[in-house]
Order: C-alpha cells, then structure tokens, then sequence
C-alpha cells in the first residue's frame, strides 16, 4: 500500500507542478493594474478589484474602501492624468496558500491636473484567490523622500 501512495504522488506531482500559479502570474497582474492608470482604462479595475477592494496611499488622506469607491475615483482622475512613462522594479511575490502578496519599486512620470510630477517609491499589492480567480484586495503604496531619491 505505502507502494503505491507513493507512485500516486510521483505522477500527482507534474500535475501540481503545472496548475501552480507562479510569480509571474502576479506580476502580470500588477502590470495590468498600472496599465490601467495609464490607458484611462477601468476594465483592468473592474475585473482585478475584489468587492471589499482597499486602498491607502500617499495620493489621499484617507483609505479608498471599495471596488464601487475605486471606480468612481478612476472616472474623476482619468481626465486628470496624463502619465508619460512608468515602471515597475524588483517585484518579489510570497504566495499563501490562496493569498499571494508582491512588493515592488515604482516609477511614474507625467503630468496631473496640467501640473508635471514625478513619484517613485514602493508598493505592496495584496491579491486572493477566489472561484480560481486572483483578485486585488489591497494597495498599499508609499512614495519616496525625494532626498532618498537622489542617492
């Protein structure tokens, strides 16, 4: 019996191996997310954003709760926003079990509101599996000093 367990597992292996999602996955989805800022395109949030979708960053004073919330701050800052060039860097993802958390350095360059800006800084974006799809839960993002910036 230990036997064949075990022949079971050897041949269950590639098939959890293969539906597995991989760190890739996650950053496909965060680039998504951003290129949706970028496009004006609220598709991206409407289809990555959970229900119960949260947010802070240094963009507000207060934490944006709600996919309902989120879209309706795209629909006001979409003709506000004009970003010129963006990026991400380093991104590293930690799954658990159904949860899968990535950190990220970023770039963004453009102008808001007629006014140019430029912000870099770090941001963790909390994602959750459900019904076999990864769903956003939490933004959190933090920009830099822009003294630290510089070095």
């Amino acid at each position: 019996m230990k036997k064949l367990n075990f022949i079971l597992i050897l041949l269950l292996l590639p098939v959890a191996a293969w539906t597995q999602d991989s760190d890739s996955t996650i950053i496909n989805l965060v680039n998504k997310w951003w290129s949706g800022w970028v496009e004006k395109d609220s598709t991206a949030f409407i289809e990555l954003a959970d229900e119960n979708f949260m947010e802070f960053t240094g963009n507000h004073t207060k934490r944006l709760e709600g996919k309902k919330k989120l879209l309706q701050v795209a629909k006001a800052v979409f003709p506000l926003l004009e970003i010129e060039d963006w990026k991400l860097e380093d991104p590293k993802v930690i799954f658990h079990s159904n949860t899968a958390i990535c950190h990220y350095f970023f770039s963004e360059y453009g102008e808001f509101g007629g006014k140019p800006f430029k912000d870099i800084g770090c941001a963790t974006d909390t994602y959750v599996k459900k019904q076999g799809k990864w769903k956003l839960v939490s933004h959190h993002g933090t920009k830099f000093n822009k003294l630290l910036a510089q070095e």
